[in-house]
């Protein structure tokens, strides 16, 4: 090593290559001090060993000349309960096997329920040892199930806060019976404060409130966050805040400022995404004054992108939207901005698009923020039925032929709010514009699989009676038709197919908001006479034939001269629609 170097530095001073030699030679003193401290040890451990065997130096010899896994596995036996916890685990291999019959199952699991008796609390609070009480629960019958839950029961407060062990505790509401779930929810009565704060007691209490309570019972884990004496005095009923205020209407802002002390610690942490902290947020929301709700949107508008999943997460983000100042809006909207997708597909959270398009006045904003994402995302937006709701909103607001008066109503609550200054018809005009032209070009693309599918055709309809500039789409629509109709396949034709049949009605009945060609002019111009004489010979064909007669009197004349040669041929169909335009044509000649 030397040799090796002083040729390695052979241009360096002699100087340099003493402080190396020095350096080396520290280094190789405390290797070697190192290497003697562990030796050390291994010997210190190999002597107590030898002391309990009798043997001091051939034991110590043999621990060090295990190999690392052989070592390991001889730390792992000298722990307490090691041999107990091995017979276990190979007790829960046989258990879980997809071969073995239930009867052998049940069997090898009271082996192991009577084996783990008395170091259950202990198994129950490791990674490894934790699945194994948990498959008990899964395969266990009844009996064997409430032994499990009767010997942890006293426990559960401490196993839902515990990293591995909360899955257990989950497990218990899963597979025991009503009354077991009952008691563990009743075990959580007094501690809901507590444990919403803490991480992995948050997840059990939301699954308990959310999957197992009773409404009696999730209202009374509610009631903790009204004040302390409603930890301690529980009615048998459960009482809701409404309730409450109604019966003491002088507790009122003592039991909202409570609220408003509890929740706002919580609303920058990961367990606001939880329902049951949601309900309590609009129950807060609906019987706090204006200041309060003002400091309460503040704290939570960077927040409510997390919690528009739930039916009252979605609530208490309108409530935001309703009553925030201009500033508030501007948070929430920016916030919304990458999940839009996702938000228009959210059962409960696309309300929230429709509080923000009722109630926002900077359309600017909204069509930068939000409408440019809806636009990116058309085509996966418009096959959701929830989608299209955002869609039909935009087109045609709180029409009750699109939205359930359920839904306008809720709707409702946000109007007159305090800072929207913006006449409702203007903002709407503002948004469909901004939607208008790449929802037209969208639909002109795609208009055969659109009107051909029964969901999809309520937005070409919704499209043309609500959009300016429609009549290059109205010509692709009837161009679908300008083909003769064979009665033996009558389905490929557009106006013989259940859900085309039904767009080219409308269409034809459909006012566009701007003056101009009609829908059956454009029919009558571009589909050619042998396509209609055609039509006569299946039922729907016949009706939309009906329809164009009855849409004005000038496409009445026009189709009348069309059908004219047809005319004794139309007389000897059986169909219905011929033989109401068989009448039509007869008033007409």
């Amino acid at each position: 090593m030397e040799a090796q170097s002083k040729k390695n530095n052979t241009g360096k001073s002699k100087r340099e290559t003493k402080v190396n030699d020095q350096k080396r030679k520290a280094k190789h003193i405390a290797n070697t001090t190192n290497d003697g401290n562990h030796k050390k040890r291994k010997t210190n451990q190999g002597n107590k060993d030898s002391m309990q065997s009798g043997s001091d130096h051939s034991k110590g010899d043999d621990v060090n000349s295990l190999s690392f896994k052989e070592r390991r596995k001889l730390r792992k036996n000298l722990k307490d309960n090691s041999q107990v916890t091995t017979k276990a685990k190979s007790l829960w291999e046989n258990i879980r096997m997809h071969n073995v019959s239930d009867e052998k199952r049940k069997e090898l699991i009271s082996q192991l329920l009577l084996l783990v008796a008395d170091i259950m609390q202990e198994l129950v609070m490791k990674h490894d040892t934790v699945r194994i009480i948990q498959c008990c629960l899964k395969y266990g019958n009844e009996q064997q199930r409430r032994q499990i839950c009767d010997q942890l029961q006293g426990s559960v407060l401490q196993l839902s806060q515990a990293k591995y062990s909360k899955f257990l505790v989950k497990k218990m509401f899963k597979y025991g019976t009503k009354k077991q779930r009952n008691e563990i929810i009743k075990i959580f009565y007094g501690h809901v404060r507590r444990l919403i704060r803490q991480k992995d007691a948050a997840e059990v209490l939301e699954t308990a409130y959310n999957d197992y309570a009773t409404a009696s019972q999730r209202a009374t884990l509610i009631e903790e966050f009204y004040g302390p004496e409603f930890a301690i005095f529980k009615s048998s009923a459960g009482r809701t805040l409404n309730d409450i205020i109604a019966n003491e209407p002088n507790n009122k802002m003592k039991i909202l400022k409570h609220m408003h002390d509890t929740l706002m610690p919580l609303l920058d942490r990961e367990v606001i995404k939880h329902t049951i902290i949601h309900r309590a947020l609009l129950e807060y929301f609906t019987h706090a004054d204006t200041k309060m709700r003002t400091e309460m949107i503040e704290a939570t508008r960077e927040a409510l992108v997390h919690i528009l999943h739930t039916e009252e997460g979605s609530k208490v983000a309108m409530h935001c939207i309703w009553h925030g100042t201009p500033k508030d809006r501007k948070v929430i909207v920016k916030s919304m901005k990458p999940y839009v997708k996702k938000i228009c597909l959210e059962e409960h959270g696309h309300y929230v698009m429709l509080a923000i398009f009722d109630t926002v006045d900077d359309t600017v904003l909204v069509r930068k923020a939000l409408l440019s994402e809806v636009i990116s995302d058309l085509n996966e937006i418009s096959k959701s039925p929830i989608g299209r709701k955002v869609l039909l909103y935009l087109l045609s607001a709180r029409d009750g032929r699109y939205f359930h008066p359920d839904v306008v109503k809720i709707l409702k609550q946000g109007d007159g709010n305090l800072y929207s200054k913006k006449n409702s018809d203007i903002r709407g005009k503002e948004l469909r514009l901004a939607i208008s032209e790449p929802l037209v070009t969208f639909i002109t693309e795609n208009v055969k699989d659109l009107i051909l599918d029964n969901a999809t055709a309520i937005l070409v309809i919704a499209v043309v009676e609500n959009v300016a500039g429609v009549t290059e789409l109205m010509k692709a629509i009837a161009s679908l038709a300008n083909k003769v109709l064979d009665p033996d396949n009558e389905q490929d034709h557009i106006v013989a197919n259940p859900s085309g049949h039904f767009v080219f009605k409308k269409l034809i009945k459909a006012k566009t908001i701007e003056e101009g060609t009609s829908f059956s002019e454009i029919l009558l111009e571009l589909v050619m006479p042998s396509a209609f004489q055609s039509w006569i010979y299946t039922n729907r064909g016949s009706f939309t034939l009906v329809s164009l007669m009855e849409s004005s009197p000038a496409s009445a004349n026009k189709l009348q001269q069309i059908l004219r040669d047809v005319k004794q041929e139309i007389k000897k169909q059986s169909t219905a629609g011929c033989s109401v335009l068989s009448k039509l044509l007869s008033k007409k000649m």
